[in-house]
């Protein structure tokens, strides 16, 4: 006789499953299907660029798009900081700088690799520079800082 209350606690606890399944179906149902859904990475990607100037030797990656720019004297050197984020792989933007770099004549002197950032010392006498690539919430970021002498013209584009 022992066995007919095991039972009967298996039933409940079936019952109770499927209780639970079905509420929970329906209160996603009822909550809409884009409810408490996370922005999609196309959505975090600004619609417009700031103001700002792009660099003719460290170009930004294809379809990028500017959220920062300054450009801040520091003794006889101009800093040049420029912020892009693009929804490229991480792995797609690393070949692109890699290739880029070496085509416009840049050396890397110093570079810091792991899963999700590369970080580069780069060199392109009489500049120095940093490039800072990271994914970051489903997208890359992609930092370049570039100290120019005040007397070097012609490293920028309008875009």
């Amino acid at each position: 006789m022992r066995p007919a209350p095991l039972l009967f606690v298996g039933v409940i606890l079936g019952a109770l499953v499927w209780y639970f399944a079905i509420v929970g179906l329906l209160t996603v149902m009822a909550a809409g299907p884009n409810d408490d859904a996370p922005p999609s990475v196309t959505s975090l990607l600004p619609t417009s660029e700031v103001e700002g100037r792009d660099l003719l030797d460290v170009p930004p990656y294809p379809d990028a798009r500017r959220t920062e720019y300054r450009r801040t004297p520091f003794g006889d050197l101009t800093r040049i900081e420029i912020e892009y984020r693009t929804d490229a792989s991480l792995a797609d933007v690393r070949t692109f700088y890699r290739s880029e770099l070496s085509r416009h004549g840049w050396r890397v002197v110093h570079a810091h690799l792991d899963r999700e950032e590369s970080a580069l010392v780069i060199v392109r006498e009489p500049r120095m520079g940093r490039l800072v690539i990271k994914a970051i919430d489903g997208m890359v970021e992609i930092e370049i800082e570039l100290d120019l002498p005040l007397s070097n013209r012609g490293t920028t584009t309008g875009r």
